[in-house]
């Protein structure tokens, strides 16, 4: 696990959260997870005070699936500027390459 990726671990290893953790792993390599790093974790908790990782199980699945497309997608593939991909969890997503950073949401 990624030291940025803290959060995300922790919030994938509670009992709660089994079912999208096991739809994620039965994707297998057909799955690009642009994971949410502790400070979007942070960010996204500080805009959504109401919102607790523990009890909100659906909001915060609805987000990881978000962040999750069936499809293996190396930044390679994507160009430069902004890309919107499907996600798992419905709409499409905007992620961005500047260089060789890649940021979504």
């Amino acid at each position: 696990t990624s030291p940025d990726h803290t959060t995300l671990k922790s919030v994938l290893d509670m009992d709660s959260y089994a079912g999208v953790k096991s739809a994620l792993n039965n994707m297998g390599d057909n799955l690009t997870l642009f994971a949410p790093t502790d400070d979007a974790f942070a960010t996204f908790l500080a805009a959504n005070p109401t919102i607790n990782v523990t009890s909100d199980v659906e909001t915060v699945t609805a987000v990881l699936l978000y962040h999750a497309i069936a499809a293996t997608i190396p930044s390679s593939a994507l160009a430069a500027g902004p890309n919107f991909v499907k996600t798992v969890g419905g709409p499409p997503l905007d992620v961005n390459v500047d260089g060789s950073t890649v940021t979504a949401g």
